[in-house]
């Protein structure tokens, strides 16, 4: 009896334990770009800083490739199995591979319209990559010298790796980039508060989202602090009484209060 006991709690438990990282040879870091001749001047910059990164910190395991929109079979596959469309171009993807076909079937994360200017997006997408594939990257192998890193649970609305001011005023939202430039405004509200705003990376493109509650409302979100502020759920929680953190690595920040737990691993991540 004691024994049909505990494998029913071990059944029970299974769910809770969440699936095993994949393999790396399951996984792969994929560049989507338009055209395959030639190649985007911005595709490549990302294409190199990917091969320069990975044979500094010696990641072997690493799967790289390139899909283009020019070519009819990888473009299907993108917007079918991967859900990148051209506007995500240039994306950098991880994606999870069929072992039997070695092709791209689910995108585990992405970030769309990569730049020059973007480049620490690659870091970022590496990172993930190894928290899918489980493997051990230690945080500052990935850190370019000279690179300044964001404080822990600061806002980095661009996504360079440096923390960023916001304030609000008359209903304007304003940032100074990096807490040196001059205020400029990203958003309008006159609706809200900041206590009635919480921060995090909730679609995982390494910028940081700001939750808005507003009174009597429920959660909207605006991505990168410059999107419009769009209806994520019916929950109405405020931020003031809610904690941001990315409780399970999945790469996309979950939110708590006492007693419940908003778990952000939707295969569909808000966009």
């Amino acid at each position: 009896m004691k024994t049909k006991f505990w494998l029913l709690v071990v059944l029970l438990a299974l769910p809770l334990l969440g699936a095993p990282p994949l393999r790396p040879e399951q996984t792969m870091v994929l560049v989507v770009g338009p055209t395959s001749n030639p190649i985007h001047a911005d595709e490549q910059a990302v294409v190199n800083h990917l091969n320069d990164t990975r044979k500094r910190i010696g990641l072997t395991q690493l799967l790289l490739a390139t899909m283009h929109f020019d070519q009819p079979v990888q473009a299907k596959i993108c917007r079918e199995s991967l859900g990148i469309t051209e506007s995500d171009l240039i994306c950098l993807a991880v994606v999870q591979l069929d072992l039997k076909t070695r092709r791209p079937v689910k995108t585990l994360s992405k970030v769309s319209r990569i730049t020059p200017a973007s480049l620490d997006q690659v870091e970022t997408t590496l990172r993930r990559w190894a928290s899918e594939s489980g493997v051990s990257v230690p945080g500052p192998a990935l850190d370019r010298p000279g690179k300044k890193v964001a404080l822990e649970g600061g806002v980095d609305l661009n996504g360079d790796g440096v923390t960023d001011v916001l304030a609000i005023k008359n209903g304007r939202w304003l940032v100074s980039y990096s807490g040196s430039k001059t205020y400029s405004e990203v958003n309008r509200s006159s609706q809200l508060k900041i206590d009635q705003l919480g921060f995090g990376d909730f679609n995982g493109d390494g910028r940081t989202d700001i939750l808005a509650v507003p009174t009597g409302g429920t959660w909207r979100v605006s991505l990168g602090g410059v999107g419009p502020l769009s209806q994520w759920n019916s929950m109405k929680e405020i931020p003031r009484l809610l904690r941001f953190a990315d409780l399970d690595g999945y790469g996309r920040t979950d939110i708590f209060d006492p007693g419940k737990c908003f778990r952000n691993r939707s295969s569909r991540p808000i966009r």
